[in-house]
Order: structure tokens, then sequence, then C-alpha cells
């Protein structure tokens, strides 16, 4: 197999080819309201998928104008011919702003993707490029340097060697591919819209005795599942952008996590009109202005405890929110699964989702011995308590905000999450357990397991919850 990471390896080297041997290719559809990104419409509705893909489409059209500076000649090959003056208006606009070259305007031509990819490149190749790079238009980090390292690593190859560069997606596809010379067949036979696409095409450029290498594995957008805070906050957008009433409220308890919560906030998705509100338990670092940047507020709470922390950012809750769901800030906790506890009950199915670790996959050394044996014990003496299973009592957790209040959450401490379950159980919720990754810390020590006295206070605080409402009368 002739096949180079490029990831792993130190880019290569540039030979003496110059700029003008070298032609970048935007292929893309113009975005017209209710003809782009027909999976996300069905999810954020017509206006808000046109509004993400003008703005993937406005930022990929920047970046690829930028890297034509150094005399290499652009290529826009547009799907749909009738817009073809449209896009030559906005890169003229684009053009005053960074100096640019001109780019040459085509339609793309072709039964299939494939034949309209292989088009635009042979006409590249035809027109004098030694080098050509195709990108398209999903990827919201597709950067200048990106680019760039694909233009190198053809450029390294020498000349009259026949390589294939590809820029992976997650999905199994690509939105980048460069040739050193016209391969028509490459893009024959392949499966487009599957998640086989880049491997049937890294076995097309064996099966033609051609190199190929690989550059960043970036994600691309094609459905809600694909959005993110941190995505949307590339694309220059927030969550809920044209909403003002959020669904789900996000409550994250803090104390000095700056070096993590601003990415657990980052990596929350966003398919939900999101309201995320940091309770800060008197951080002495920056995780209140880190978290403001990531687009949280910040509620603060001087009294220590974790449940002091949680009720002071509950107050702040928006009245049209439905949903409130309780994470970490240390990032131990996986954000992007926050549909998992969420969904069940948007959809009235159940009034409490609690994310075990128990039952998913946790890192090791992520669940210290002493959690893990208080945690078992908890849940026996609530089983013999209260005739109810849990396997966890982990953080990561949601509920109905009717249900929420009915429950009239008091603990200030550790007892917090324990006191949900057994008020859920004694006044008959619907609840679940799904299973949810658990990893290690990556910063800092966590205030419970990372220490032992602090595990056991914890532990005591959580035994005596447990038995003290075995005894008392819930109202």
């Amino acid at each position: 197999m002739h096949f180079a990471d490029v990831d792993s390896q130190e880019p290569a080297p540039r030979n003496s080819g110059s700029y003008a041997d070298e032609c970048l290719i935007l292929f893309a559809r113009y975005p017209k309201k209710g003809q782009c990104k027909r999976r996300l419409i069905a999810d954020v509705g017509v206006d808000r998928a046109h509004e993400i893909y003008q703005a993937l489409f406005d930022k990929t059209l920047k970046t690829t104008l930028e890297a034509t500076r150094a005399h290499r000649n652009l290529i826009v090959a547009v799907e749909q011919a009738s817009c073809m003056e449209a896009v030559r208006g906005l890169c003229e606009l684009m053009r005053a702003e960074d100096k640019a070259p001109a780019p040459l305007i085509i339609p793309q031509r072709g039964e299939d993707l494939g034949r309209r990819m292989s088009n635009a490149m042979e006409l590249a190749h035809q027109r004098g490029a030694k080098r050509v790079v195709l990108v398209g238009c999903d990827v919201p980090e597709l950067s200048f340097e990106q680019i760039e390292r694909s233009f190198d690593e053809l450029r390294g190859r020498g000349e009259g060697t026949d390589h294939v560069v590809l820029g992976p997606s997650r999905d199994g596809g690509y939105y980048l591919v460069g040739t050193t010379v016209p391969l028509s067949s490459l893009f024959s036979g392949i499966e487009w819209g599957t998640d086989r696409v880049c491997q049937q095409t890294i076995a097309r450029c064996e099966d033609l005795g051609v190199t190929f290498s690989t550059v960043t594995v970036l994600n691309d957008i094609d459905t809600v599942d694909d959005l993110t805070m941190e995505v949307l906050a590339t694309l220059g957008l927030t969550a809920g952008e044209g909403s003002t009433d959020p669904r789900v409220a996000v409550i994250i308890p803090a104390l000095n996590e700056e070096a993590s919560i601003g990415e657990v906030i980052r990596s929350l998705p966003a398919k939900y009109e999101l309201q995320v509100i940091v309770g800060d338990n008197g951080s002495i670092d920056g995780t209140a202005s880190v978290a403001r940047r990531a687009g949280a507020e910040v509620v603060f709470e001087r009294e220590r405890g974790y449940g002091a922390a949680c009720l002071a950012a509950v107050e702040q809750i928006a009245p049209s929110v439905s949903v409130i769901a309780f994470i970490d800030a240390d990032n131990s906790d996986d954000p992007t699964v926050l549909g998992e506890l969420v969904d069940p009950i948007l959809c009235g199915e159940y009034d409490m989702v609690i994310g075990s670790r128990t039952m998913g996959e946790a890192e090791r050394g992520s669940l210290a011995p002493q959690q893990r044996f208080g945690n078992w014990l908890a849940c026996f003496l609530m089983r013999l308590i209260y005739r109810v299973r849990y396997t966890d009592l982990g953080p990561y957790r949601a509920f109905d905000r009717e249900a929420f209040e009915q429950m009239g959450m008091r603990d200030r401490n550790f007892g917090w999450t324990v006191e949900s379950q057994i008020k859920a159980a004694r006044m008959g919720l619907r609840f679940r357990e799904v299973p949810v990754p658990y990893r290690c810390r990556r910063t800092g020590r966590s205030k419970v397991s990372g220490n032992l006295i602090g595990s056991l206070q914890a532990g005591y605080v959580i035994i005596a919850t447990i038995l003290r409402y075995g005894f008392t009368r819930i109202e």
C-alpha cells in the first residue's frame, strides 16, 4: 500500500515548483434558501439552515481567496449555473477587502458528483496547473494553513509523480482532494453519500498504482448533530440565533475550572435552543471570564457546595425552558451526548434521565476505587430502602422542569444528586438511566475523588442523605 499519513510526519519538502503551476478549486452550491442542506432543514427549519450554509459558504470563499494571493489560480465551480453571476459579485466584494486575484467562475458539469469533480479538476490541469486541490464548502474548520499543507504535500512529490492527497471528514467522506495529474477514473465506482467514500477512493488509488496521503481529519456539516456551539462560534453565529426562547437550560457548577470549562461549553450540541448557566462557586482563577467568552451566563455563589452552586444557577433559568440539564465543568462528562439525556424528556417519555458512568464506557482511572465503592453502596441502600434500582450517582442528568420544581431541591452540598434520585423515586416520577462515556479529567484535580478526605466527606453526606429521607416525609 502506497500510503503516507501526513499528520504523523514532517510536511513534505518543497521543490522548485512555483505557485503559477497550482490551482485551487472551490466546489460548492450557491446558498439559495431552501435548496441547500436539506437534511439540516428537516431539523432546524429553512431559515436557520440557510443562515448556517450562507456562513459556511462565505467563510470558505474567503479562505480560498486568501489562499490565492501568492499567484495561485482559483476556480469556483458552482452547481447552479444560474447563480454564477451572484457568485461573481460576492467574489468581487471579498476581493476588494483581501486584494485577491479574480477567480474563474464555472458551472459544474457531469451526471454525478464524481464526474463533476473530475471535470473541474481536469479543466484546471488542462489550463496548465501541475497541482490541483479541490475543496468543498461544508467544513467550518477549513483554514488557509490546511490548504497550504495539501499543496506542500503535492509539491514535495516531484515532477512526473502521480500522487493524490485527501482531507478525510469524520463521516467517512472527504472535504479536500488534490492531484498532480489528471485522473479521470479516480472517482469511478464510488458510492457517493455513504460512509465508504474515502475508503473507496483510497482503494481506487491503489488500483491505479497512485500514491496517496492524507491531511487533517475534520468535521463537515450535514445534519443537526454536526453542530456544536464551537462550530457556530467559528461561523460567527450563536446557538438559537433568531430565537430568544431557549428550550433547554444547561447548568454547570464550577470551582476553578478555567482550563476545561470553555471546551465543555463549546462542545454542547447546538441543535437545541440552549441557555447555558455556570454556577461559579467562588473561583479564584479565570473560570467566569472563560465561560462568558464561550457564550455562557455566569452566576456567583460564594457559599461553598455543589448543591449551592446548582441552586444559584437554577434561579436564573428563562421562563421558556422546559428541560434542565446538569453537567460538570471538568470535561469528564461528554457534552456532545447531551441529546441522550434531553431527547427522552423533550418527547414527553420521562421526567428524569441520568447518565450512568457504570453502564457506559469509563476510561481507566476515571473513577477512583473509593468512588466505585461509594457509588455501589449508595445504590444498594436506595434499592434496600426505596425499592428503586439505580446504577450510578453521576452528575450528568436532565429533568423535566415541572417535575424538577416539584422536587423542591434543598441540599447545598454533595447530597444534591442523591436527593434528586430519592425524591424522583418517592414521587413516582418516570426515570431512566442511559449509558454515557466518562473520561479522566484533563486538567487539575477533583475536589471529591482527588483526595481521600474529600471522598470520605462526600460519602458521609450522601449516605446520611439516603438515611435521612428514609425516615422523612416528602411534601
